[in-house]
Formats: C-alpha cells, structure tokens, sequence
C-alpha cells in the first residue's frame, strides 16, 4: 500500500474518531439547554486563554459579532460567562469565562472519556501503550510544523 493510500486511509479513520467522540460530548449538552454553538463559545474561552474579547471569540469562530450576539446573552444571563466593556475603549467588550461554563467544559470532557474508555476497553494494554506512543509522536510532529 502507498503512503497516499495509507495516509487516506488514517485520515477518514481519525475523522470518524473524532466525529463520534465530539457527538458523545455534545450529546449531554441538551440536558443543560445549551446549543453546539453556545458550547463553541465556551470552548474558545476555556481553551485559547489569549482570547479576551467578544470580537476575539468570533474571529476565531469565523462569525459575525451579531450573529453571536446572542448567544453571549443567554450565556451571561445563565452565568457561564461575564462580560464587560472596557472603559477606555467602549466598543470593546472582554468576556470571560465563569466557573459555571469551566464546569461545563470538564463535564464533557468527562463524558468523552468514558466514551473514548468504552472504545478502548477490549484492547490489550500493549497496543494501548503503543497507540498513546504513535499519537504523541503525531502531535510532536504536529507542534514541530505550526
């Protein structure tokens, strides 16, 4: 089998992978009320610390300030999030991230694994120790190449 065919054939299996794991995390979202969108809200506040602002949050999720709009909204009046418009500069908004919605994101992160454990669960200890050993020399690569 060729590198190409191989690397395809990797490909869709992560993305399966991947898929399944982020549907069994949001999957528990609805018994919370929230949207996929309201979570990606709290996800880019929990996981790139170096974003601040409302206009930083849609940059990042390539949206419309007043498409989201919103859903900041209903996250402030739930209380995952704050927000607050700096003085010096009114058009700027900073949001951050209150303990309910780090909850959340450790909730469903919780969630995944025991899903990734469900997965795992018939496979011997040494092709574990193996996969962990491929997968970080993946994300070395990774880290190496951005």
């Amino acid at each position: 089998m060729t590198n190409k065919k191989q690397s395809s054939i990797i490909e869709e299996k992560m993305r399966s992978i991947n898929w399944e794991t982020l549907k069994a995390g949001r999957s528990i979202l609805k018994n919370y009320g929230l949207t996929d969108l309201q979570f990606d809200v709290l996800v880019t506040l929990f996981f790139y610390k170096e974003i601040e602002t409302l206009t930083g949050v849609s940059s990042k999720l390539h949206l419309a300030k007043s498409t989201i709009s919103s859903v900041f909204d209903k996250l402030e009046r739930e209380l995952y999030i704050s927000r607050k418009r700096v003085i010096s500069d009114k058009r700027v908004v900073n949001v951050r991230l209150l303990k309910k919605g780090k909850d959340m994101i450790h909730r469903v992160i919780k969630y995944r694994i025991k899903f990734i454990e469900s997965l795992i669960e018939n496979i011997s200890q040494k092709d574990l120790t193996l996969l962990d050993s491929l997968l970080s020399k993946m994300l070395i690569k990774l880290s190496n190449t951005s």
